[in-house]
């Protein structure tokens, strides 16, 4: 069975349960945890990039060992440098908002920022999903034909919380091949001024690369 959550509410970045929620959070200033350990910039520099956390407690998660591989909502984060990408960004601005609303609201503590910056993010998926993503994928016609479309002004009392939002398992099983073709068949690399390093073409062939991007430390620290 599909244990995850059916609504966009950001689960592939704060986990679908508690248990999962509470092992990336970083317990102080509504931070999520992160990884800013980096062998070839300085301890010194202002702006330390950060990384998704290393992965230490679930043994199944990485390929190559316990610490090799990151920790995300999702444990698919680490299937493709695409959605590790989009993981890491997720986490970036959620310690963005939180660092911002806590210089705002001084007298919040560590629960009420997180989940006042969680909502923040949650909303922000849900919108570029509905507002970008969607008419895409689907044509302005279709989005706008089938009501999917927002609302250029004013609010929306369409919501109905009474809606079975469950994904039937033939959807996500068909789902799955079709989001695997929107991969880009190339990746590529660039230094911290946007020069291109290098290239990986037809889905990443070569032990090289899958050796780098499977220990996420080696990768890491190499790009």
């Amino acid at each position: 069975m599909n244990q995850a959550t059916h609504y966009l509410d950001g689960s592939m970045v704060y986990g679908s349960s508690d248990q999962r929620t509470w092992l990336l959070r970083n317990k102080s200033g509504g931070q999520l945890l992160t990884n800013m350990g980096c062998d070839n910039i300085s301890k010194d520099e202002i702006l330390q990039p950060q990384y998704l956390p290393l992965e230490d407690t679930d043994s199944n998660a990485c390929q190559y060992g316990s610490g090799t591989c990151y920790r995300a909502g999702d444990i698919r984060a680490n299937k493709f440098p695409q959605l590790t990408v989009m993981h890491t960004l997720w986490m970036r601005e959620h310690n963005r908002l939180a660092k911002l609303l806590s210089h705002v609201n001084p007298h919040w503590d560590d629960e009420r920022i997180f989940q006042e910056a969680k909502k923040i993010v949650t909303a922000s998926i849900q919108h570029i999903t509905y507002a970008e993503w969607l008419p895409a994928l689907l044509g302005e016609n279709y989005t706008r034909g089938n009501e999917l479309e927002l609302s250029k002004k004013g609010f929306s009392n369409a919501y109905n919380d009474t809606a079975d939002p469950t994904v039937g398992n033939s959807f996500a099983t068909a789902i799955l091949p079709f989001a695997n073709s929107m991969l880009s068949d190339t990746l590529r690399f660039v230094n911290t001024r946007y020069n291109l390093i290098i290239v990986y073409g037809r889905l990443f062939p070569g032990n090289d690369f899958k050796n780098r991007f499977k220990q996420s430390q080696l990768f890491k620290n190499n790009f």
